[in-house]
């Protein structure tokens, strides 16, 4: 379920929290809050990215472990692909989803800022 209205205006002035993070590790939501949007402060490859919905068959978000909308039958879209190590995210950019845990590679260069959400 996507974030509407007054949560999804919240969600993107940072009201519900972020996390700032530049070194490698796992970075986690607390438990009832997801990862709503990462934001790229330098060219950045992701390690770790999970997706909140990778267990239901319906694969709406991206993740280094699945890729999203990639039905053999086009029944859930077609097209997606896994989020490979070697991607690299160029700064100033944002991507959005539902992610629980997210890491960044080891680059003292590299950094993003999480905008957390409510879970539904």
């Amino acid at each position: 379920m996507a974030l509407s209205g007054t949560k999804y205006e919240m969600a993107q002035l940072g009201q519900f929290g972020s996390i700032f993070c530049d070194t490698a590790g796992d970075v986690t939501p607390p438990a009832d809050f997801i990862i709503c949007a990462i934001f790229f402060l330098a060219d950045t490859n992701i390690t770790k990215l999970t997706a909140e919905n990778t267990t239901d068959g319906k694969r709406m978000f991206p993740s280094t472990a699945y890729s999203a909308h990639e039905d053999a039958n086009g029944i859930e879209g077609s097209g997606g692909d896994t989020i490979a190590a070697a991607q690299e995210f160029p700064k100033g950019s944002t991507i959005y989803g539902r992610w629980t845990e997210l890491a960044i590679t080891a680059d003292a260069a590299a950094g993003v800022i999480a905008y957390l959400a409510p879970k539904h």
